[in-house]
């Protein structure tokens, strides 16, 4: 049973028959317009190239619009600034004075880039949250009959 690309509730999970069919029916299509899809400015053409590999990925999954470009930019410019500490903290040793700070800066570029990530539902457990609800506003029968 798939939903809409969003959730997939294979085999056996923890939501009965009637939720599984509630997540079904509030899943909603989301139009996407590749024009407005633009990396932003910071990223350098390497970045730019990835970023619309990926921005490409996330519109089959249908879990992208031009509204989370910066989330992406953010996702690729700090995971690509943690591995270049990440290089640097392998090729000092432990003991070095600089290692803690550099410990710390990768600390904080991998967070950001892990928060980014999972707001893009870039890995299996925020893919499982992400749900769009349809509006709870319903329809009023007498809404015709009203000049």
């Amino acid at each position: 049973m798939k939903a809409n690309n969003l959730i997939a509730i294979e085999g056996k999970s923890h939501l009965s028959k009637k939720a599984k069919n509630n997540l079904l029916e509030n899943t909603v299509n989301i139009t996407v317009e590749r024009e407005k899809i633009i990396a932003p400015r910071y990223l350098t053409s390497k970045q730019k190239a990835e970023f619309l590999e990926l921005a490409n990925e996330l519109i089959k999954l249908k879990t992208f619009t031009h509204l989370d470009c910066e989330i992406l930019g953010q996702f690729i410019y700090n995971s690509q600034q943690a591995e270049k500490v990440c290089k640097e903290l392998k090729k000092i040793k432990f003991t070095d004075e600089n290692y803690e700070k550099l410990q710390k800066i990768y600390e904080k570029h991998f967070k950001i880039a892990t928060t980014c990530g999972d707001k893009l539902g870039l890995n299996p457990m925020s893919r499982s949250k992400l749900v769009v609800q349809k509006s709870d506003k319903k329809k009023n029968k007498f809404e015709g009959f009203i000049k």
